[in-house]
């Protein structure tokens, strides 16, 4: 296959309602496409990748420039055989977080158009050792008041979904509220996760420590920013 054209597409998609957490208020989600086109166009296929600062410190607009970069170093196959050819191109890319999001679009992408040639899904790429036929699904609650909440809470029960995910902010009170909505449809049916997306420092998390265990939360996702030398601490008193 000769890969021909490398297409980078900066994306916006819309949300039909605001989905908003502690480091971003608005209607949409900024994601970047990579396009690989072979064969005089009879072969494309397709990655993506949601960049963010506050996880990789990438953005919609140093992807592009990043899969450059990737593109300059001579290894890339642009005449792709085999699955290994792939394996030995990311294992020379930088090993650094700050170009994970660029990386995987473009490797998914590769990955993408090779089954496409030879007719068959990505899955057969990768080991099957944590293949699972059992899926469970969970649902995202953005930062929002208790009203909302709830009026989700009853759709996400409706379709049997307990498995939840719960954006927070930096206000024990209006956390706690979010919480109480929550608990008022499922009751303790619900399997609770907490995403505070880098909100807390010291004082705060700590300060929410009585919410976490009177809910019964069981995972609490990035409570405050890469760095904080508060983490240690306040991951010692959660045990």
């Amino acid at each position: 296959m000769k890969i021909e054209r490398i297409k980078v597409h900066q994306i916006i998609l819309p949300f039909l309602n605001d989905f908003s957490h502690s480091l971003k208020k608005g209607p949409f989600a900024r994601n970047v496409v990579v396009e690989i086109v072979a064969d005089k166009g009879g072969l494309r296929g397709y990655g993506e990748c949601a960049p963010r600062p506050y996880v990789t410190g990438e953005s919609h607009e140093t992807v592009p420039r990043s899969i450059g970069l990737f593109l300059e170093t001579g290894s890339f196959p642009w005449h792709l055989e085999d699955l290994s050819e792939i394996w030995d191109f990311v294992d020379h890319m930088p090993h650094h977080k700050g170009y994970n999001a660029a990386l995987c679009a473009l490797e998914t992408a590769m990955l993408d158009i090779l089954g496409r040639e030879e007719e068959q899904p990505i899955v057969e790429y990768f080991p099957k050792t944590f293949f699972t036929g059992l899926v469970h699904y969970g649902a995202a609650f953005p930062l929002d008041n208790r009203k909302r909440i709830t009026e989700m809470a009853h759709r996400v029960k409706r379709m049997g979904i307990y498995r939840l995910k719960l954006k927070m902010g930096p206000h024990l009170g209006e956390n706690r509220d979010i919480a109480e909505g929550i608990r008022a449809v499922f009751g303790n049916d619900a399997d609770l996760k907490i995403d505070i997306n880098g909100a807390w420092h010291h004082d705060v998390a700590f300060e929410h420590l009585t919410l976490i265990k009177e809910f019964g939360v069981k995972v609490v996702e990035q409570p405050m920013m890469p760095g904080d030398p508060g983490i240690f601490s306040f991951a010692k008193a959660l045990k």
